[in-house]
């Protein structure tokens, strides 16, 4: 029988292989975060994409029917994601009936971004920051407003009426004036 005898590891390759094995080791470890890293705007992109197709419930077609000429407001709740996380949150919107027509339409002012309210007294819709007025279907009507509100995009799924993006229901209904050069 032919018997190999193994050379017992030297002290340098020793340590070669211990240096070799830490940094293996080091490597395995700094990979998953670094690969991470260089594929999170492929993931980001997607995530972007999903929210700008969101749609959030506003309310049943039931209770959408019984809304006359003055301007209701609704809470719509959604879901946005901010960095790493995603909280609920809510805005809300004007809805009214222009014939038999249902209109949604932004609560924000177009001068400056500024919520607005529906002054029952007045019968119009009022900007308490400039004195904006719109009328009960979000028309400029005095003030500094260079718009009517901006009117929102809806569907209406198994008797619910559904929003489209309420994340960019202040997006569409303000435009920055500083970007406007």
């Amino acid at each position: 029988m032919n018997q190999t005898i193994e050379e017992p590891i030297g002290r340098r390759q020793f340590i070669e292989r211990a240096i070799l094995s830490i940094f293996g080791a080091i490597g395995l470890l700094l990979a998953p975060p670094i690969i991470s890293y260089i594929l999170s705007p492929v993931s980001r992109i997607r995530d972007d994409l999903a929210q700008s197709t969101q749609w959030a419930p506003i309310a049943p077609v039931s209770e959408m029917e019984s809304i006359g000429n003055l301007p209701r407001t609704f809470n719509v709740s959604y879901r946005v994601k901010e960095g790493w996380r995603t909280r609920e949150t809510s805005r809300q919107v004007y809805a009214v009936r222009k014939g038999d027509q249902l209109v949604l339409f932004s609560t924000f002012c177009t001068h400056l971004g500024c919520p607005t309210a529906w002054d029952n007294a007045k019968k119009m819709i009022v900007c308490p920051c400039h004195g904006g007025l719109y009328n009960n279907f979000g028309e400029v009507i005095g003030g500094p407003p260079p718009r009517n509100l901006a009117s929102l995009e809806y569907k209406v799924e198994n008797g619910v009426v559904y929003l489209k993006n309420p994340a960019a229901v202040y997006e569409v209904g303000w435009k920055d004036p500083r970007k406007s050069i």
